[in-house]
């Protein structure tokens, strides 16, 4: 919050805006802020809202809530659970490291936590003719996750 003057705030609900894009430069500009003005932008990393706050101010912070990102590393703890053999003894190796992802973020490690991610994907790439499921698990951090610019809270 800006020490002088009022913080702004508003929803954004996909699908509920017809004109998203609008309504955020409205809401950025109409007050009076400028385009070299700081702003900060905290969501839940929806790709079509993260992609309309780098369209709209791309020089912003983006801060993507601790929530959201322990929903995704959970989707992938029970997608590693669910591994097929011959790989089902590496799925608790892969729920633990994705455990330790959460615990570094929760506690601010961003960097530790990014180093994980990485190993634990680049392990998926010795696997030959990897079952649909592998390509999935290995898939799913780049397609859901945030970007690394993105301070997670």
């Amino acid at each position: 919050m800006p020490e002088d003057g009022a913080a702004r705030r508003f929803g954004f609900v996909a699908g509920h805006d017809e004109k998203p894009r609008r309504r955020l430069h409205e809401l950025l500009v109409n007050p009076g802020i400028a385009m070299n003005q700081e702003v900060t932008f905290m969501s839940d990393g929806a790709c079509n809202l993260r992609d309309l706050q780098y369209y709209m101010r791309p020089n912003a912070e983006h801060v993507l809530d601790y929530f959201h990102i322990a929903m995704r590393i959970t989707v992938l703890q029970q997608m590693a659970r669910g591994l097929p053999p011959p790989l089902t003894a590496a799925a608790p190796a892969a729920v633990a490291t994705l455990e330790s992802v959460k615990h570094h973020l929760w506690h601010g490690n961003v960097g530790r936590a990014l180093i994980l991610v990485e190993d634990f994907t680049d392990g998926f790439d010795l696997i030959a003719d990897p079952p649909p499921e592998v390509r999935k698990l290995r898939r799913y951090p780049s397609d859901s996750a945030a970007t690394s610019t993105t301070t997670p809270i």
